[in-house]
């Protein structure tokens, strides 16, 4: 996983939907149902996205050979928690 740590692992929207492939108002509905993790800026309100993560669901997506939806993601949330790897981001 490469990315770009200049700016920290904190990215704006639309450099979010770049790196994952859906349009950012899809990112900010899944930041609101707790899917992706996001923040908000105290100096101006901006929403952040948290890039490690983006480039995971980015990945793995395209290793699926899909575009990334809130059902995949969803699936592979519960997977995950089955495996027992929920201590991590997601």
């Amino acid at each position: 996983m490469h990315y770009d740590s200049s700016s920290g692992p904190w990215t704006e929207p639309h450099r979010a939907a770049a790196v994952v492939g859906v349009p950012s108002a899809t990112l900010r509905r899944w930041a609101e149902r707790g899917v992706i993790t996001a923040t908000q800026e105290a100096s101006g309100g901006h929403r952040r996205y948290f890039l490690p993560e983006l480039h995971l669901i980015g990945h793995w997506a395209k290793a699926q050979g899909q575009t990334p939806n809130l059902h995949m993601l969803y699936e592979h949330i519960a997977t995950v928690m089955e495996c027992g790897f929920g201590e991590g981001p997601w």
